[in-house]
């Protein structure tokens, strides 16, 4: 965000009093005529997401122009598996305020809790930025975090959920507050919240007061539900509208509770004034679907669940008996064979070249042999189920990508702003890793770190954005319905459900293309969304959830939406620039509107 201030050096002095003063501006620096504030704030045990380190940079100049780069942590530590630099450089034009954002993915920050700016053509420095106190507990985490607005009293809340309900489908036990939730109290005004989603990734559960609805910018709201399309859970205290584009759930709910779905997640909405009435069972269906948005990340998932699930290579396991017997006969060969061949020379001497030559011509082969038998190219393997609502334009995807680079790539890997990346790492406790960097000026470059030579490397990917592609489906006067294939790829396999829930199948139809759909003699299940979309997150394996959907499209289609197999990825990017061979497949649900009707679940 990027907003232009006139006036003279006296408009410029008011607005850094402003600055200074305001509640949200708490530990706002000056350097030169650069003003930084950070704005994020700390959350205790986080295991999974981003966490957004959020800073407010104000040009207090009227007449020049500065370039600015800001890279958290200032001193970094070495450490296994860690991030070690996060950078992003910024053009701050005369009396321009702009919103510097530099999502951190899911891995520990190996630094000190400050973070370093530098001033092109003024003075740099250092500040200190809550967000970097952070930590990322991801193998033995058992609480779920929550944010709660400043409009939502924090203590009526834990109180609540606190007490044992009979509404909860899980074990009925009464829990202490603190010992299973975490409720991260934002002291930001709903204004100043972020307006990317991966800002609230990071959490189970966002709560926010009807008040906060109503004076919630567009950009903030738009976040929050890409949040929640992408299997969280937003709770709004004091009632209000959902979009019209969502789901009531109709099924059993505790009185004075609404829920609505959406994508992989859903909306609840209170409509009680006052926390202190929030009953057991209403309290309980909260951490009940919190429970829910936290069960993707539970267990922990490391390259071996990534070889599992999708293996990039055939076989990761390192081939011991051909190492021991290589390194057999080079031993063989450059002692014994080496000293008696020298010795009935009589040139004993020449150890002192032959043996370094033996060892370079040894590591030669060797390396020959590895170009050969696996060449240069990259290899890259994708699989991923997406919702594509043409209501409103926005794809949501969940997916697993795998990487293996005979040799490590110098460009690293790129993705856009919007991704969220999740890196399948070893545990800590065995030792190893590395650590890696992330420069985010153009784009997500995981820059350094990230992937290694010959060594598999698998990654979670979820990701919302504005997409434009769509399936057209057309009824003629015969009664045949036809698709018209607009997603840019060729489609293999696609179901579709009329107006009347028949079911409508086709096989191939080549992009760009109308093809003829044939009906079946089953009906889909009927209601307007089906509870296998949540199932498919809250399931622990996306790769194959994105393929068991297909075993009973009846139970996953309602009417007015489709099921398309495509042999391609095209709702996330493949991350490696230049040549590389790429596997892809993927599931979208598509959701076109046409003959959509409510129902019951």
């Amino acid at each position: 965000m990027t907003r232009g201030l006139t006036g003279t050096a006296a408009i410029a002095a008011t607005a850094w009093l402003v600055v200074v003063t305001a509640p949200e501006s708490h530990g706002a620096e000056k350097f030169g005529n650069v003003v930084a504030t950070p704005l994020s704030f700390a959350a205790d045990d986080l295991s999974h997401g981003y966490v957004e380190h959020r800073v407010k940079l104000l040009n207090l100049s009227s007449v020049k122009s500065y370039e600015v780069k800001l890279t958290c942590p200032d001193m970094s530590y070495s450490g296994g598996d860690s991030i070690s630099r996060i950078s992003r450089t910024v053009v701050l034009g005369p009396s321009a305020e702009a919103i510097v954002s530099m999502g951190q993915p899911p891995l520990e920050l190996s630094g000190n809790a400050a973070m370093r700016i530098r001033v092109r053509g003024g003075p740099g420095g250092k500040f200190s930025a809550p967000s970097l106190n952070q930590s990322y507990n991801v193998y033995h985490r058992q609480r779920i975090c929550v944010l709660v607005s400043r409009r939502v009293n924090r203590d009526d809340l834990m109180r609540a959920i606190s007490l044992p309900a009979s509404f909860s489908r899980g074990p009925r036990r009464r829990h202490s507050p603190g010992d299973r939730w975490s409720l991260t109290r934002s002291e930001l005004p709903i204004a100043d919240w972020s307006d990317s989603w991966l800002g609230y990734s990071c959490f189970d559960g966002v709560v926010i007061a009807r008040a906060d609805m109503a004076d919630m910018p567009g950009p903030v709201r738009l976040a929050l539900e890409q949040y929640v399309e992408s299997g969280g859970t937003l709770a709004v205290m004091g009632g209000g509208e959902a979009p019209k584009t969502w789901s009531e759930y109709h099924g059993r709910v505790p009185r004075g509770i609404r829920m609505y779905h959406t994508g992989f997640g859903q909306c609840i909405f209170y409509d009680g004034d006052d926390l202190r009435r929030l009953g057991p069972d209403q309290a309980s269906l909260l951490c009940h679907n919190w429970d829910y948005t936290f069960s993707p990340w539970q267990s922990r998932r490391d390259v071996n669940y990534g070889h599992k699930a999708l293996p990039v290579v055939e076989n990761i396991r390192v081939p011991v008996r051909g190492l021991f017997f290589a390194i057999l006969a080079f031993s063989l060969l450059i002692g014994p064979v080496n000293v008696f061949v020298l010795a009935r020379k009589g040139k004993r001497i020449w150890l002192l070249w032959t043996v370094p030559a033996i060892s370079f011509v040894t590591c030669l082969c060797l390396a020959i042999y590895s170009l050969l038998a696996e060449g240069t190219t990259a290899t890259v393997r994708m699989r991923s189920f997406t919702i594509l609502d043409e209501r409103t334009r926005r794809a949501t995807t969940l997916g697993l990508a795998g990487y293996y680079c005979p040799l490590t790539p110098a460009e690293g890997l790129h993705f856009e702003h919007d991704t969220e990346v999740t890196p399948l790492v070893r545990s800590r406790y065995h030792g190893g890793g590395s650590d890696r960097r992330i420069e985010l000026t153009e784009d997500q470059h995981l820059s350094v770190g990230w992937i290694t030579a010959r060594a598999p490397a698998y990654f979670l990917v979820r990701k919302s954005e504005p997409r434009w592609e769509r399936v057209q489906i057309r009824r003629g006067d015969d009664g045949t319905v036809t698709a018209m294939n607009g997603l840019g790829t060729e489609i293999k396999e696609f179901w579709f459900a009329d107006e009347e829930g028949y079911i409508h199948s086709g096989g191939s139809i080549p992009a760009g293309t109308h093809a003829s759909l044939e009906r079946a003699d089953f009906r889909c299940s009927g209601r307007r969304y089906s509870r296998r979309l949540r199932d498919v997150y809250t399931s622990q394996d996306w790769a194959r959830s994105a393929l068991s959907v297909t075993q009973n499209v009846a139970t996953v289609l309602w009417p007015g939406t489709y099921l398309a197999l495509l042999d391609d990825c095209v709702f996330i990017e493949p991350g490696l620039n230049g040549k590389a061979k790429k596997t892809a497949s993927s599931t979208v649900l598509g959701i076109s509107g046409n003959g959509s009707r409510e129902g019951d679940e």
